[in-house]
């Protein structure tokens, strides 16, 4: 009978791996706030707006469709 010795390296890769899962945050509109806005406040880039607007299209119908309040995913 062989004693075996678990696979530490696969733990700790595992762990890393389940790290790496990005984790969606979200965003509440603001007075005078547009994609645009929220882009440029989150990436740094007004001009990534569409990965916002793509991530909310189950709320939003268009890019100017935002309201005070409303609670945005920013992927």
């Amino acid at each position: 009978m062989t004693d075996q010795v678990p696979d530490q390296g696969a733990a700790q890769r595992a762990a890393q791996d389940s790290a790496m899962i990005p984790v969606p945050v979200i965003y509440e509109v603001l007075a005078d706030d547009t994609l645009s806005r929220i882009s440029a406040k989150v990436y740094g880039d007004a001009n990534a707006w569409r990965r916002i607007f793509e991530a909310n299209r189950d709320l939003l119908d268009s890019p100017d469709d935002l309201s005070l309040g409303m609670k945005l995913v920013i992927p």
